[in-house]
């Protein structure tokens, strides 16, 4: 699925009769299974993340 806003993903979630998952990542690992596993359903996927966090493991922040 691609990035879309997230008032469309609700939209269609609500015309549709389905629920959307929100996921929190707190590393590159966690998102990445989240998405995976999104794309394996063909689900939609609401994904939060600490920006702080991606910077740290980056090392970015040195």
């Amino acid at each position: 699925m691609p990035l879309m806003p997230m008032s469309q993903i609700l939209k269609e979630a609500e015309k549709r009769g389905y629920a959307v998952g929100y996921f929190e990542s707190w590393d590159y690992g966690s998102l990445e299974a989240s998405l995976r596993a999104a794309e394996e359903a063909w689900s939609p996927v609401i994904i939060g993340f600490g920006g702080r966090t991606f910077i740290q493991d980056s090392g970015w922040d040195e």
